[in-house]
Formats: structure tokens, sequence, C-alpha cells
């Protein structure tokens, strides 16, 4: 079929003109909808489209007086108004009723007021619900029209400019909520690029209070907070750290019983939901509003205060939240602060421990000396870097060998420095030939009572062997006793002399003598050797026994370091290598004659 040609349009146009007496009007209002379109299409806002609709509104039906309430979450506003005054709308009156969604697309409020709505019947004459995809979003109300049946007759122009109204309505809220989105997701970038570099500052703190200048910094640069201070948490309340306070001192005069900082919630409180009645006045004297704990992984360090924003505006639960991710990162970089010194004083330690483990070194002969027909041996195991065990060789001007095996009690570090002592005293006393063995020890046992602690002592076996006489003068001051194995297999115990050394000031000592049989073996040691156990809940120890066995099973073969290192092997098996104190074993033997 062809298309109709411009004069056949024309002919039908006069024809339903002549059927439809409101043809004109409707060609009228269809124009007139068309150049409201364009003209809304030009809006920038939600209230400019609003004017612009109720004035259009208003001059079709010829009012002075109309409004548009917009609801807004579940309460209404008043979008635009004309002709009334903003305190007679009181849109807060209206109801969110659910029947509210089935009104008719047009309200005569003479003829029938919805329930709810009774504030507009004095105000109004027609309502016309604004809609968006079934939802009741808008009212546009009209009073009544200057001109007699004027506003009837343009009511379904009217419905269907509600219609394109509540499509608007929900556009620019749609679009409001867009970009209240991509305001707050910008806001979020801008928070975590913020944490990202704070967390780099944090990571070159050497000292707290570095840290805390940071976290007081970025608040101000972050929300205009400008008053802060950090509470640290003990038997008593601290300020450690403090921004723009005027405070007389650091403590505030309570505990922190108040609320365990282990229970303190992870939230930044204000200061009227603080439970402490002397910490929120604290907080009230210095202006300081919120409070929010410093929390790590592991442990939480304190308390973070924070005064109001310098613009009067409170946090949002979104601001909030941040200021508790930088109390977090302040907590982790305090806590690595604290973790990285604990690490250079281990460091320190190990340093000064290794500096003292190579003195105690030194101190000890570095050769076991050679005497003809002797054969000896000797092997010391500190328990830590460094130990209370000593031995010490001293040759004698007339060819005779001190020999002296002394354990400390206790262990390490302070064990060593009683056994620097001990054996510097040893060899000064030793200096003089004219003492005999019995007064070096108890002049050794005077000054150590004088120079230690009345709870530290020495056990001491000090003997002096005669390579020509084959004699062995001794003095057993509280040590394990020392066995001497004869060729037979025979033993004896060299028990003779007396009590510890350094308890007690005027302590006796005796003297005891043994033969050194050609093809004897002595055998010095400290409990270190003989107390292991086989394992961490047994009390079963290696003992004397199985020492005397494990040396008698050697027999006579091999040389005095063989032997010592089959002991210690043994009785390492036995403890599957653990140790229970420092081990020192010294191992005399007079060789087979050539």
């Amino acid at each position: 079929m062809a298309n109709p040609s411009y004069s056949d349009l024309v002919s039908r146009l006069q024809e339903i003109k002549q059927n439809d007496p409101n043809f004109v009007r409707r060609i009228n209002e269809l124009v007139s909808i068309n150049e409201l379109l364009a003209t809304l299409n030009t809006a920038k806002s939600l209230d400019e489209t609003l004017d612009i609709i109720l004035l259009t509104i208003l001059g079709q039906c010829i009012c002075l007086k109309g409004a548009i309430f917009v609801k807004s979450g579940e309460s209404w506003r008043t979008g635009i108004s004309k002709g009334v005054k903003a305190t007679d709308l009181k849109p807060e009156a209206l109801s969110l009723s659910p029947e509210w969604n089935d009104l008719p697309q047009i309200i005569y409020m003479n003829e029938s007021t919805p329930k709810g709505m009774e504030t507009l019947k004095d105000l109004f004459h027609r309502l016309f619900p604004i809609r968006n995809e079934g939802n009741l979003v808008g009212l546009i109300c009209l009073g009544t029209s200057m001109l007699p049946n004027r506003g009837r007759d343009k009511d379904e122009m009217m419905a269907t400019i509600a219609d394109f109204g509540g499509v608007l309505i929900g556009n620019h809220s749609y679009r409001e909520d867009l970009e209240q989105v991509n305001k707050q997701l910008q806001v979020q970038l801008f928070q975590l690029n913020t944490l990202y570099e704070v967390t780099g500052s944090f990571a070159r703190c050497l000292e707290n209070e570095q840290v805390f200048h940071i976290l007081s910094q970025t608040l101000m640069g972050q929300f205009l907070i400008s008053r802060c201070a950090v509470v640290a948490f003990g038997r008593n309340c601290k300020v450690l750290f403090q921004r723009n306070l005027k405070l007389e001192s650091d403590k505030l005069g309570l505990t922190s019983s108040f609320v365990p900082l282990s229970e303190w919630p992870e939230e930044a409180r204000e200061r009227c939901d603080v439970s402490c009645e002397k910490m929120a006045a604290f907080m009230k004297e210095n202006r300081l509003r919120y409070a929010l704990p410093i929390a790590g992984e592991t442990m939480r360090e304190g308390v973070l205060l924070l005064g109001d924003r310098m613009d009067r505006k409170p946090l949002a639960p979104a601001d909030k939240n941040f200021v508790l991710s930088l109390a977090r990162q302040s907590a982790a970089a305090v806590d690595n602060i604290r973790l990285q010194k604990e690490a250079a004083e281990k460091r320190r330690m190990e340093r000064e421990l290794q500096f003292a483990r190579e003195i105690q070194q030194k101190l000890l002969p570095k050769d076991v000396p050679i005497i003809e027909g002797y054969d000896l041996a000797v092997e010391m195991r500190p328990y830590y870097d460094v130990g209370g065990d000593f031995y010490d060789f001293i040759p004698m001007e007339d060819g005779r060998l001190i020999i002296c095996l002394a354990d400390v009690s206790g262990k390490s570090l302070p064990a060593s420095m009683i056994m620097s002592t001990a054996q510097s005293s040893l060899r000064a006393l030793n200096a003089f030939s004219s003492h005999t063995p019995k007064e070096i020890i108890e002049k050794l046992n005077l000054h150590m009572w004088q120079s230690t602690q009345s709870n530290k002592f020495v056990t001491m076996f000090y003997a002096v062997l005669d390579p020509v006489e084959h004699l062995l003068t001794y003095i057993n001051a509280g040590h394990n006793h020392p066995i001497m194995v004869r060729p037979d297999k025979s033993t004896e115990l060299l028990g003779v002399g007396g009590m510890v050394i350094g308890l007690f000031p005027s302590a006796v000592y005796r003297v005891g003598t043994v033969t050194f049989d050609v093809g004897s073996e002595l055998v010095i040691y400290t409990d270190g050797l003989s107390e292991v156990t086989r394992d961490e809940n047994s009390e079963e120890e290696y003992g004397d026994e199985r020492m005397l066995k494990t040396l008698l099973e050697i027999g006579n073969d091999g040389t005095a370091v063989e032997k010592k290192d089959k002991i210690i092997a043994d009785a390492m098996a036995f403890s599957s290598n653990r140790m229970v104190d420092d081990l020192t074993l010294l191992l005399v033997r007079r060789n087979e004659k050539p």
C-alpha cells in the first residue's frame, strides 16, 4: 500500500476533528507534553526537574497553589511548592501506609481522602501519585483551578505527566545513588592509598613515639582532628603520646581494672559510652570525643583518644572504621618495633656470649701437657655458649703437675664469671711455691666467700701429680668422687677433702694421697656427665656405674683420648644427645712400662 499523501492526512484529521470535539485539546496536550519533555531533558538536578513539572502543571490547570512531595527513605520531604507556606505543608505528618501503593491515578480530596493524608485535605483539591517501576516515589498536589471544569479536563494529562515524573525521579534517584557510590569508592580508594603510605611510614619507625606522631599527622590530614592522646594500660594508666593537650602529668590517676584492655570493644566509642567515669572525665576535660583500642594481632597496646574535627562534624561509621584500621596498623608497628628491639637485644646477647666464650676458651689450657709415662685427655662441653665448668693444668718448677677440675653452681654467663674468678685466683695462689695444697684450697675458699654471693659455690678436685714418685696428692672440695681404676679392674673413689668452696670462710680441708700404679687410670668428671637422663620425663641417670662399666669394657686398648671419646659418646647415646648441665671429663692414664 502506498504511503498517504499530505492532503490525505489533512483530510483524515479534519474527519477526526468533526467526530471528536476534544481533538484539538488533545493535540495541544501532546504538543505541551512534547515541549515539557524537551525542557526536562535540560534539567540538571532533581529540584530543577520538579520545578519544571510543577510550573507546567499549574499553567495547564490554571492553579495558584501546588506542591510535589518526594519519598526519602522511610519518610517524605517537600521537593517543590508554589503558593503554599512551607510551615503549612508538614511532610513529616504523612504516613507510609502500605495501602498507598494501590492509590488511583487521580485522587479528589473532597470525594475521598486516603488514610494518612488528612493534613493535605485543607490545602489541596487533587493528588496525582508518582510511581517508578510500580513503587510510589512522590505525590503531585494541586489546589482548586481558577476556571470552572478546567481541572478535570486536564486530569488525564496530569496523570501522564505524573508518570513521566516517576521515570525522571527514578532516574535522578539512580544517578544520585550511583554518584554516592562513586564518591564512597573514591573515598575508600583514597583511604586505602593512605593506609598503604602510612604502613610504609610505620615500617621505617624505630621508636613508638614516631609511630604515634605519624598517626596524629594522618588524623589531622584526613579529618582535621588536631587533639589526640595515646593511653597505655598497665598497673597505672599513662599517657604515652599527646598532641595539643595541656597535661600537668602523664599519669591519669586510674588503673586499668575498670575494663580489661583485652575486653575493650574493637570499635570507636564516643565519650558518653566510655564506662569508666575517670576516663570519661579526662576526655571531657581535654575535649576528647572518641576512644578506640590500639589493638594488634598478639596484644593490645593501649587506647587512642581523639578530639572533635575542626569542622565539628561527627565521624561517619566509615570514618570510624578507617580510624580503627589506622589504629590497628599503628599497633602492628609498635609490636614490630618491640620485636625488632628484642631481636637486636638477642643479637647483642649472642655477641656478648660469643665474646665470653672466646675469653673462657682462652682461659683454658691450649694444649694437654705431655708427661713421660702418662697419657692425658680432657673435653669440656658447656650447656650454653659459656659454662661454669673449668679445668686447668699448672706445671710446677720441680716437674710435678697440678691438675684441677671444678664445677661452679649455676649455668651460662653468671657461672662463667665465677669460674673466671676461681680459675684466676687459683693460678695466682699456685704462683707461691711455698704454699701446700691445703693452704691453697683454704685461701681460695676464703677469697671466693668474700667475692661471691652467699648462694654461689664451687666444687673442685685439686691434685698434684708426681710423675717420678708416681704419687697423686689431692683435695676433693665437695666434687664428684673421681674414680681410680687399677690394672686388676679394682676401683678406688677419691673423696678425701672437705666441703664445697665459697660457702663458709673457715672451712677446713684434708689432703689425700694415692699411688699411681702402671696401667692405672684416673677418671675425673662433673655431674653434667653422670646426671644425664634417658629422656625429659625419666629420672633414670647415666650414673657412675654405667660410666665405670663403659671404661672397663674398653680395657687397656686405646689412648686416653679414645677412651674419653667413647665414654662421652656412650653417655650421649644414653640421653639421645640431650645435656642437663655443663659436661667435663678428664682422664689420666699411666702407661705400661716400655
